[in-house]
């Protein structure tokens, strides 16, 4: 006869994992899903939740937990346990969650005038507050890309068609999340100035 190890009274720790390319550090409104598994005899199983070192179970439901629009509060140590029959497996290895705020974007006039004449040079630069190597900027004028790349500052020699509403959002590489728009700046380009000769008498 074979004793499986649940007839034996012995239930091994489940494995406990994220589905999410994401990694441990999530941003507000992000999504991620936790999957528990007993790796042997896997069928008829509920899975019992916690967080941090809770001895009351957050819930009772099957291998997947999802939390979706998570939030800093989410943050902590997630663990999970199987049970079947009276019988509770183990406590999971425990899994770390780390939510961030998405950053603050802030675009400022590197340069001294908003209006100026063809020719000049506006120079502005896109801030990531707090800042990070994850994130790039990009540029708009009137919600038309510029740029995007490192946040650097942005030169532009003007012509009469740079005139516009100037924003910028910062972007997570490689997931696509992207920050609230900054502060707008607003460029004004004089037309061509044509000088007439003095008049004469």
């Amino acid at each position: 006869m074979v004793l499986t190890f649940l007839s034996m009274g012995v239930v091994r720790k489940p494995l406990l994992t994220q589905d999410s390319a994401s990694g441990s550090v999530l941003y507000t409104k992000e999504q991620v899903t936790l999957k528990c598994k007993i790796t042997e005899d896997s069928e008829g199983w509920t899975y019992l939740w916690y967080k941090g070192q809770d001895k009351t179970p957050r819930t009772n439901t099957g291998s997947h937990f999802n939390l979706s629009s998570v939030v800093p509060a989410d943050s902590g140590d997630y663990r999970c346990q199987a049970e079947r029959a009276g019988f509770k497996s183990e406590y999971s290895d425990s899994l770390s969650l780390e939510i961030k705020d998405v950053p603050q974007t802030k675009l400022e006039l590197q340069s001294r005038w908003t209006k100026v004449f063809p020719s000049e040079v506006v120079n502005m630069k896109c801030d990531i507050q707090p800042p990070s190597p994850d994130w790039i900027c990009k540029y708009y004028r009137d919600s038309q890309d510029l740029n995007s790349g490192d946040c650097t500052m942005l030169s532009i020699p003007v012509s009469s068609t740079d005139s516009g509403v100037y924003t910028c959002v910062g972007v997570h590489q490689p997931r696509t999340l992207e920050t609230q728009p900054s502060n707008d700046i607003k460029v004004h380009v004089y037309g061509n100035c044509n000088f007439s000769p003095p008049f004469n008498k």
